[in-house]
């Protein structure tokens, strides 16, 4: 397989280099779907296996033999974990970009025309199923705190000060809430 992804890498490669004037040899000027990117990328996918088999001397040798037959056990239980996070994170996903979808065109600061916003910047600024997608996919790894929750609009003029709570100003509506809610628990 690694020989097979090199050489198709390096024929592809080959094929649309000479195809490329002068000018555009240049990698960075042409599209990720251009041959020859595509073709360099296989090549490096193919030395990353090929480094790879450094793994086959090693099984041989009496104490790092058993760790790598370790590794490569436990890599596989890795990859049913990824299937299952995937699922949640899907399943999240889908579940509060349909929460959230009607106030992603209405930062606070920005808009004054609707009483109910967010002001989580991965919400507002990658509007869409992508804004979502990507706020929950970065919270894995980034443990900051989020504002992914509905807030009344304080500039808007229905926002009545003698119904909400001196110093709240998110939502708690019950619809409000249950994206909060879900959001927490895919954090948890």
């Amino acid at each position: 397989v690694t020989n097979l992804v090199l050489t198709t890498g390096g024929v592809m490669s080959w094929i649309e280099y000479s195809k490329l004037t002068k000018e555009n040899v240049n990698q960075a000027n042409v599209g990720g779907n251009n041959l020859a990117n595509i073709g360099m990328t296989l090549i490096s996918v193919g030395a990353c296996m090929s480094i790879f088999r450094v793994f086959r001397w090693l099984l041989l040798h009496k104490k790092m033999g058993p760790v790598v037959l370790c590794i490569i056990k436990v890599m596989k239980d890795v990859v049913y974990v990824c299937v299952i996070f995937l699922i949640i994170y899907i399943a999240f996903s889908v579940a509060l970009w349909s929460m959230f979808k009607p106030f992603q065109n209405s930062g606070c600061e920005d808009n004054n025309s609707t009483l109910y916003c967010i002001k989580e910047d991965k919400l507002i600024k990658n509007q869409g199923f992508q804004g979502v997608m990507s706020l929950l996919f970065w919270r894995v790894f980034d443990g900051d705190y989020s504002s992914a929750e509905v807030f009344v609009n304080k500039n808007h003029s229905d926002y009545n000060t003698s119904n909400r709570a001196p110093g709240k100003e998110f939502s708690l509506e019950f619809s409000h809430l249950m994206g909060l809610t879900l959001f927490a628990v895919y954090q948890g």
